[in-house]
């Protein structure tokens, strides 16, 4: 499809994540590649059908998936949506449940020296976004990120397991900031421009609100959090896909 048609298309789409696999599909955006040419040192890609069946592919339609380094094993669930990218270097375990629509955007990417260890990257079913989602793993060990079932993720949103540089006690030298685990619950809406960093915990049926920064662990269920650093703003809450207008419709 040439560039001219394919921007005329696009103009008659008004999902910006839609837009995004469409020009991904047409453009070539189907590709496995690794450092040294070759798909066999030691990557490996899964397909795993409804059934539990799985099967080693070479390359996912619709998705970008980049090896830098070896060692590393992705598994997607089927139905996959389109437009999925991860961009890895070594000993990463990837893991991602059925998408609730077709535009998750996912650049899933860890730093290229000290990778000895593996992380686990696990993203539960009916995950969606609107946008490109960053996850991105600091060198060394220890550190895995879990999103939990129904996740509702709005566009550039960070999460992060660790630093890239070290900090240390200044009299004993001990490392102060080692790489942590990110938990996030199940049904849990992340608004916009949100970065969540290593140790962070958000419970289930809960709110991020736009433009926060959650630097640890929240207990309660059912909250809202907002700020920077974040905390907790509102109890005893929950919430709905649907637009506020429809869902009053449809309670009425």
């Amino acid at each position: 499809m040439s560039g001219f048609i394919l921007r005329i298309v696009c103009c008659f789409i008004p999902s910006r994540a839609m837009r995004h696999c469409i020009r991904h599909r047409f453009r070539g955006g189907d590709q496995v590649t690794s450092s040294g040419g070759a798909v066999s040192s030691g990557n490996h890609i899964f397909r795993i059908a409804p059934d539990g069946t799985r099967y080693e592919v070479a390359k996912i339609p619709g998705c970008t998936i980049l090896f830098k380094g070896t060692n590393n094993n992705v598994y997607l669930h089927e139905p996959i949506g389109l437009g999925l990218r991860i961009n890895v270097s070594s000993n990463t375990n990837i893991t991602i449940y059925p998408v609730h629509a077709c535009g998750a955007l996912l650049n899933i990417f860890r730093g290229e020296f000290g990778c000895d260890c593996p992380v686990n990257v696990i993203i539960h079913k009916n995950f969606s976004s609107t946008g490109v989602v960053h996850i991105e793993l600091a060198h060394g060990g220890g550190g895995d990120v879990v999103i939990g079932e129904d996740c509702m993720f709005a566009y550039n949103i960070t999460i992060r397991n660790g630093d890239y540089h070290t900090i240390v006690d200044s009299q004993s030298g001990q490392v102060l900031n080692h790489n942590c685990d990110v938990r996030i619950g199940n049904h849990v809406w992340v608004a916009t421009d949100v970065l969540i960093s290593k140790g962070a915990v958000i419970p289930d049926n809960s709110v991020v609100a736009a433009r926060s920064v959650v630097t640890h662990q929240f207990d309660a269920p059912n909250i809202v959090i907002a700020g920077v650093p974040a905390r907790m703003v509102k109890q005893g809450i929950n919430w709905d896909r649907c637009c506020v207008a429809d869902f009053i419709r449809k309670n009425k």
